[in-house]
């Protein structure tokens, strides 16, 4: 959306300039404006307006060199004047659009370039402007307008393409963002932000294939940053491509001040690599940094490390915590079967599968195991109970 700033700005820059007449009726002034001195082209400016002040022609030249010389506080006073001058109100009308765009006061710039797409209506570059500056108000049904009128008699406008599938990626209508994208790099497949965002879409689609294919041809271009390098890293690891999903986390990590979920998705490479102490200490490293409500998946995998290392205490110490943080029945499902194989007395084991079958899983066949476990453990209680009581 920078690149789309930064692009309007310069059309819209060449189109005034090249509105302004050079020759003014003071032309000691319009030397210095040539010269591009604008501290003595505004000073001969003032002088020549002490002896004309209603000179419009005057006014706006001295206006455009406030303006060119960055003063935007007086040029916009003097633009202001020059709104009802029916000659010069066009040129005023647009640098004042421009100046409220870069104060930041969305309300004034939408205001000022709403009036240029009245004064231009086939122009493209005041509507995409004006869409970015709705979207950037949060008014997204007006941005969404601006970008369709633009989309109807400009289709291939590739720059408001891209907003479009921004602003629809941001509503999260991600099927409507991957469609944008689709069409834009039908047209220029070397688009760089519709390829980024085309692998933004196709991630929360799970299609992890696409996300791999775009971001690798793309890299022969260009550098990745740490997000992309995340993505690459965890969509490689869902197609089986562990060792380079480690290289690509590893390189996101580079610099990195949010690095919660790159550590994470390590430990599911690591994990998945059946290193388990590997795994866990990358899971250690996401809660350190955990701020997201993913941390529950931390405690989840350092459970199943545990498992896997035969370290039952552990796995029951991390799956309890995880209990903490999320309501998922199957983790009462873990601890009970844990529980089970870990402690001599089973009340514990018990417990745990009378609040997993009280839960509201949806899962059948652990169900059906949890009702067949705890019926035989209630049997085998029931049968210790009996044999010590005819001891006793």
């Amino acid at each position: 959306m920078k690149a789309l700033s930064f692009t309007v700005l310069h059309v819209c820059c060449w189109w005034w300039l090249s509105s302004v007449k050079l020759i003014s009726q003071c032309t000691s002034g319009d030397i210095f404006l040539q010269q591009q001195d604008f501290a003595a082209a505004s000073t001969e400016y003032k002088n020549c307006l002490a002896k004309d002040p209603n000179n419009a022609d005057l006014i706006l030249h001295y206006a455009e060199v406030l303006f060119l010389s960055g003063m935007y506080h007086l040029a916009k006073i003097e633009y202001h004047g020059l709104e009802t001058d029916s000659i010069h109100r066009v040129i005023a009308v647009g640098r004042l659009a421009q100046i409220y765009d870069t104060q930041k006061n969305l309300a004034k710039a939408i205001k000022y370039y709403s009036a240029l797409t009245q004064i231009y209506p086939g122009n493209p570059n005041h509507l995409r402007k004006l869409g970015f500056l709705y979207q950037q108000a949060n008014e997204f049904v007006q941005a969404v307008e601006s970008y369709r009128i633009v989309l109807k008699s400009h289709s291939s406008d590739l720059l408001t393409i891209e907003a479009y599938a921004e602003l629809a990626h941001k509503l999260n209508d991600i099927s409507l963002s991957d469609s944008l994208c689709n069409i834009g790099l039908t047209m220029d497949s070397m688009y760089v932000g519709l390829t980024l965002l085309f692998a933004k879409n196709k991630f929360r689609l799970r299609d992890y294939q696409a996300v791999v294919k775009s971001l690798t041809n793309l890299q022969v271009d260009t550098d990745l940053n740490n997000y992309y390098h995340k993505l690459l890293g965890y969509a490689l690891i869902q197609t089986g491509a562990i060792d380079s999903a480690i290289l690509h986390l590893q390189r996101s990590l580079l610099n990195e001040n949010d690095p919660e979920y790159a550590l994470y998705y390590l430990g599911l490479a690591y994990e998945k690599k059946r290193d388990y102490s590997v795994s866990s200490y990358y899971y250690q490293e996401a809660l350190k940094a955990a701020i997201s409500v993913n941390i529950v998946q931390y405690h989840k995998g350092l459970a199943r490390n545990a498992v896997n290392l035969k370290d039952q205490a552990s796995a029951i110490r991390y799956y309890t915590e995880a209990l903490r943080y999320s309501d998922d029945p199957e983790i009462l499902f873990y601890l009970a079967n844990l529980s089970e194989n870990f402690y001599k007395d089973k009340k514990k084991a018990i417990r745990w599968y009378e609040k997993y079958l009280g839960s509201k899983t949806q899962n059948k066949e652990n169900k059906e195991i949890a009702r067949q476990r705890l019926r035989q453990l209630k049997e085998r209680n029931f049968m210790n109970n009996g044999l010590k009581s005819n001891q006793d």
